[in-house]
């Protein structure tokens, strides 16, 4: 079944995750680690969106 659509509205906030596939790890060093953050810090330079929070949590998800 398929997911219910997602309620969008100027302002709104949400609540983003990733995980590795079957729960295996997203990142294989710290390297990797530090290449996403770079990445995100690109992106919010191009004001396409807004980080509030940003956590890295185990080794298989991180949220954004």
């Amino acid at each position: 079944m398929a997911r219910a659509l997602r309620i969008t509205y100027p302002g709104a906030f949400y609540h983003v995750t990733s995980r590795g596939n079957e729960r295996k790890a997203v990142f294989k060093s710290g390297r990797d680690q530090e290449k996403i953050l770079v990445f995100m810090d690109a992106m919010k330079n191009l004001s396409l969106f807004y980080i509030d929070t940003w956590v890295f949590v185990r080794g298989t998800e991180y949220p954004f």
